[in-house]
């Protein structure tokens, strides 16, 4: 398995962490809330045996928008909330109480609408600062297990598992929230090559 350097995480969380910080540009201008994101954290995980590390997300039901990519590097990229972060996050959002009547379509809406700008953001800087070009197929939305979420049932590549923790904070209460990049394990090889060479 392909295992970045230390050198090679901080120079992908520098990059990452740009990307951050349009999305949160972005969405403070579409939205009468301020956001914040703080700096990720990069975390390399077995989906089979997550770790402690990711007990919070790995051991609950979650929410998740998911965007597959291609080109030199190429995956699956998700935006992972679990239950009550989604609740917080759509009423920060949109105004809708949990229990109103248009509160289950919000809650897709809200997360397509912010999962496509903070993955398009990492992913953009990504391939902006190596210049390469990356394609996004459409977002799903989903519910269900960790474990059944972050397959890619059409591969047959080895995989290499990717968290990027970030937190978002939207005025009071923090809401935290998770991006997982998942690069089939050689084109993550050529994107730690990328990195080598900037």
């Amino acid at each position: 398995m392909v295992k970045p350097t230390d050198e090679q995480l901080d120079a992908l969380k520098e990059i990452v962490n740009i990307g951050m910080g349009k999305a949160a540009s972005i969405l403070n201008g579409m939205l009468e809330v301020h956001i914040e994101l703080e700096v990720p954290s990069i975390i390399m995980f077995d989906p089979e045996n997550p770790g402690e590390e990711l007990a919070d997300v790995s051991q609950n039901y979650i929410s998740s928008i998911q965007l597959d990519f291609h080109g030199p590097f190429s995956g699956s990229s998700a935006l992972v909330f679990p239950p009550e972060s989604v609740e917080k996050l759509v009423t920060a959002l949109t105004g809708e109480e949990p229990e109103s009547e248009g509160f289950e379509e919000a809650i897709s809406g809200t997360l397509y609408e912010v999962g496509n700008i903070l993955i398009n953001a990492v992913m953009g800087s990504i391939a902006n600062l190596l210049a390469k070009q990356i394609d996004f197929s459409p977002p799903n939305y989903k519910e269900g297990r960790f474990a059944d979420l972050i397959k890619l049932n059409d591969s047959t590549e080895d995989l290499v598992f990717l968290l990027i923790r970030a937190n978002f904070r939207v005025q009071e209460p923090r809401i935290s929230g998770n991006i997982f990049l998942v690069f089939e394990l050689g084109s993550f090889g050529e994107l730690l090559a990328a990195i080598d060479n900037l």
